[in-house]
Order: structure tokens, then sequence, then C-alpha cells
């Protein structure tokens, strides 16, 4: 529920709240872009990296493009919550949560997964992507505070991140 207020919420006009508008944001954008990309990287990073964050390894430029993209959506979304613009923070999510899936559905960690002498590229997706959740939990914290700390604890993280949020 705070997550749809704080993406409809006024910030040069009214707001008009609708539950169509609060289901789709609820469904379409936490559950299918949000969560789905939460759930399916760390289910893929137990499945293929015995449940731990894999090293960085080689960057390819597409890993070094995703990862500059994280940095940058980040620093919009400090920059969103500095000056009090929590639509523009929930649309920088939903930014950040549409490029990570895209990025995983890119890589093809499952078919990385398939190939012995891929298991190096394999390791870089995830830790690229874990990177990603670690910033989308952050991003999130504000607006959706249990959630993130529960995402932001299943990535081995014990620090309640109300207290560490952008100064990482």
């Amino acid at each position: 529920a705070r997550y749809a207020l704080a993406a409809n919420a006024p910030e040069t006009a009214d707001a008009e709240f609708t539950w169509k508008d609060f289901q789709m944001r609820c469904n379409t954008e936490l559950l299918g872009k949000f969560g789905n990309f939460v759930h399916r990287v760390l289910v893929f990073a137990r499945q293929h990296c015995g449940g731990r964050v894999p090293e960085e390894g080689t960057l390819q430029d597409v890993d070094r493009s995703f990862l500059e993209k994280i940095g940058h959506l980040v620093d919009l979304a400090k920059l969103s919550y500095s000056t009090f613009h929590l639509r523009k923070a929930c649309q920088i999510l939903m930014e950040l949560s549409t490029a990570g899936n895209a990025y995983f559905d890119l890589k093809k960690p499952w078919v990385l997964a398939k190939q012995p002498d891929q298991k190096e590229s394999l390791e870089t997706t995830i830790y690229c992507c874990i990177e990603c959740i670690k910033n989308l939990s952050l991003i999130a914290s504000p607006i959706i505070p249990s959630s993130s700390q529960k995402i932001w604890e299943q990535l081995g993280f014990s620090t309640e991140i109300s207290r560490l949020l952008w100064d990482h």
C-alpha cells in the first residue's frame, strides 16, 4: 500500500487514487517486475552458485554497462529522495527492476549453467544481478521497509537497512 501511494503521490498537482491503479501497481510493478527479478536471481544463485554471492569475475562490456546503469539510477534515486520526489523514486525503482530483468534475460544464465566452461560468466552474471538487488533494496527501503529488510537479510547482511541508506 505504501508503494502504491508513493508512486501516485502528488508532486506538482493533485493525485487521483483508484483501486484499479493500486491493484496494477501491486501486481504488475511490485510483483511482476521487482519481486520477480529478486526471486528468480536468488533462486538461481541458490541452485547454481551454492547459495552464495559469487565473485565479480571478468566483466564483459554488457556487465560493465549494467553496473554503470545501476550506479546512475541509484544516484537519481538519491536525488529524488533528497528533493522529496517520491513518485520519481518509485519510477526509478521500477526502471532498475526492469533493467535487472532485461540483463538477466540477455545473459541467459540458465543456458550458461548447462555449459561447464561458462561457469565464470554465469557467476559474473549472478554477481551483477545481486548488486542490482542490493541497490533495489536500498532504493525501496523508505517505501517498502519490511520487504527491503527481508531481501537485505537474504543477501546475507545483518545490519538494519535503514541505518545504511546511501552509505554503501
